[in-house]
């Protein structure tokens, strides 16, 4: 229990409520708001639901963390994806972690949560674990209706992968 005034840091998904069909990819950013803290690392875990979700990339490119002594790694089997990950200077503000690219397997509700053992650590030179509040994301996957145009990206294929590319060129085929 935090005192009235006590700051927190948070984690929390960007964004906390998505609607996706069975079958199509979302990204979900894993964020940090110190509030006020210096930090300097972080043991995040986060669990999803294997029969709903599935993870297809996992990327820290544009993390606000730089070091990272263990590689970041998701199983699909467990449902689990696991960051840890260093700030040599220390972090104060908000800023995200990680990308993480959900494929929706089944149509249900889905909730991406953090697990109770995620700490984040304060810069003090002692591994302080920082006051830390945990926000969860909710993931709805629904059937693809019959009747909706087929989009396509000839110069964007991939909707896993990111592309330097400023402008996009898509067609779609109408079913009327």
């Amino acid at each position: 229990m935090l005192l009235a005034g006590a700051q927190a840091s948070v984690l929390y998904f960007s964004p906390e409520v998505s609607s996706l069909y069975k079958g199509g990819t979302v990204v979900s950013e894993v964020w940090l708001d110190t509030e006020g803290e210096l930090i300097n690392a972080a043991d995040i875990q986060i669990f999803f639901p294997v029969n709903v979700l599935e993870v297809v990339q996992l990327n820290v490119g544009g993390s606000l963390f730089s070091l990272y002594p263990a590689e970041p790694f998701f199983s699909n089997e467990e449902g689990t994806i696991a960051l840890q990950a260093g700030a040599p200077q220390g972090f104060e503000g908000k800023g995200m972690v990680a990308k993480m690219f959900f494929r929706a397997k089944e149509k249900g509700s889905a909730a991406v949560r953090y697990s109770p053992v995620s700490r984040v650590f304060l810069n003090d030179g002692f591994g302080t674990p920082a006051a830390l509040t945990l926000k969860e994301a909710l993931f709805i996957v629904e059937d693809k209706p019959e009747n909706l145009p087929a989009i396509r990206s000839p110069s964007h294929a991939d909707q896993t992968k990111w592309y330097r590319e400023s402008q996009i060129t898509m067609t779609w085929d109408s079913k009327e």
